[in-house]
């Protein structure tokens, strides 16, 4: 037998690759979680935490939208009224809330342990990324509103 046999595979390139994403989704989400667990928005940090990374996903899928000028195959955003537009969105971003957060239990949240090392280089990262998600979401905007001319 061949060492290429799958047997023999301990891992697939997918399934390193999804497992490493999940790893870095549940230390985001750990880092939202532990911001959000302290002060007036404690009662309500995971919740919190499960709506800003899927808002963050729709901001970056926005953005890239934006920049292939397909905005258009989003039906969330419309020219009807603010409900409908408001309800569509809660229909379009509710499952993937919902996947998110049977995926990155409370109970992890609770008891993940990071050095306060990584924690801050995580935070710091996540800033920039957050810095840089919306200059991208702003830069989409602008190309749209110039390029479209």
């Amino acid at each position: 037998m061949k060492v290429t046999d799958k047997k023999y595979v301990t891992g697939a390139p997918d399934s390193v690759f999804k497992w490493y994403l999940m790893k870095q989704i549940k230390f985001i989400a750990f880092l939202f979680y532990r911001y959000y667990s302290t002060g007036p928005t404690a009662e309500v940090a995971y919740i919190k935490t499960g709506s800003s990374i899927v808002l963050l996903l729709f901001m970056n899928l926005v953005s890239v939208l934006l920049l292939i000028n397909r905005v258009d195959l989003l039906v969330v955003i419309s020219s009807e009224n603010k409900v409908t537009q408001y309800l569509k969105a809660a229909i379009f971003l509710l499952p993937i809330l919902l996947i998110l957060l049977f995926t990155v239990k409370k109970k992890y949240l609770d008891n993940a342990n990071f050095s306060e090392a990584v924690i801050k280089r995580g935070n710091r990262v996540l800033i920039l990324y957050l810095i840089a998600s919306f200059l991208f979401l702003f830069g989409g905007m602008f190309f749209r509103a110039f390029y479209n001319r």
